[in-house]
């Protein structure tokens, strides 16, 4: 009986002795540094409007969150916004996600200016993992384009009404269309969007022949309607790549009281030039009829 209460006492000694300990945790203390991978300190791409994914990786010591910034240095010669842009300037990879993505949309343009290129910094404010950056340069590969020819039509003009400064731009709604030699309308609308500028892509889809270019006034702001006495041309540019880049402005002129087609049902369309094509080869005519550009 006494052996059956010691054998007793110390069970419960046993028992309390562990109730007073908390069972063991596991603690990170230290964090292994983890480094952008899988991704190439350069990349080529042709200029286009085309939109390419740039993925990067993280090895097996990942094990945290990371909020990546996606930013751009001040190197390079492309221009954010108008030869190219990224979906976004920062993302989350989520602890062993191990992988992350942005895009890149490039832009066509109708300039011969050779490679362009910028840089991509990627990096993390995180406390902890990732103490450096990775820099990509990613270059734009310059594409001519010797069988298109490329219009650009533009009337922001600067002027002052009341002490401030505007352009005709926002106010006026002017739409370039292309008729035959005896004014009637060939139905090809690419320059009557309602943007400002506007722009016509010829490409060899289109048929041998005349297009003369006239330009039609569509809407004509209220603000103009105070006769405050602006009046605005047009600026044509026409670029066929490695044969010719011309620039001109029209003669004839709109001006603040002009009457449009939306409000007023009355338009008084102004030449703009025309285009002749024949073979291949464009012969590019100002509103003078003057040639300009032929290749």
């Amino acid at each position: 009986m006494k052996s059956t209460n010691i054998l007793f006492f110390i069970l419960l000694v046993v028992v309390f002795s562990s109730c007073e300990k908390d069972p063991p945790t596991s603690q990170i203390t230290q964090f292994v540094d983890y480094t952008f991978g899988d991704i190439p300190d350069k990349i080529e791409f042709s200029e286009a409007d085309e939109t390419h994914t740039i993925t990067f990786t993280f090895n097996d010591n990942q094990i945290t969150d990371v909020h990546v910034l996606v930013g751009l240095t001040g190197e390079g010669s492309a221009t954010e916004g108008v030869d190219f842009t990224l979906d976004t300037h920062e993302l989350d990879v989520a602890a062993l996600g191990k992988a992350g993505e942005f895009s890149v949309t490039l832009f066509k343009d109708y300039l011969t200016e050779g490679n362009e290129s910028f840089f991509i910094e990627l990096s993390s404010n995180e406390p902890h993992g990732l103490p450096i950056t990775k820099v990509v340069e990613v270059v734009i590969l310059d594409v001519t384009h010797p069988d298109e020819f490329y219009l650009t039509f533009d009337w922001d003009v600067p002027f002052t009404f009341d002490g401030d400064n505007y352009t005709t731009c926002p106010f006026v709604d002017i739409d370039i269309l292309i008729e035959d030699a005896d004014g009637n309308d060939l139905g090809i609308y690419q320059a009557a969007t309602g943007a400002c500028p506007e722009h016509i892509l010829v490409d060899n889809t289109w048929e041998d022949g005349d297009y003369y270019l006239t330009a039609y006034l569509w809407d004509n702001s209220s603000l103009f309607g105070l006769g405050i006495g602006v009046e605005y041309t047009l600026t044509v540019n026409g670029v066929k790549q490695t044969f010719f880049d011309a620039t001109y402005t029209t003669q004839d002129n709109f001006t603040d009281e002009s009457l449009d087609q939306a409000n007023d049902n009355v338009n008084t369309p102004i030449p703009v030039g025309r285009i002749n094509i024949s073979n291949g080869t464009v012969t590019f005519y100002n509103d003078l009829g003057e040639i300009v550009g032929e290749g």
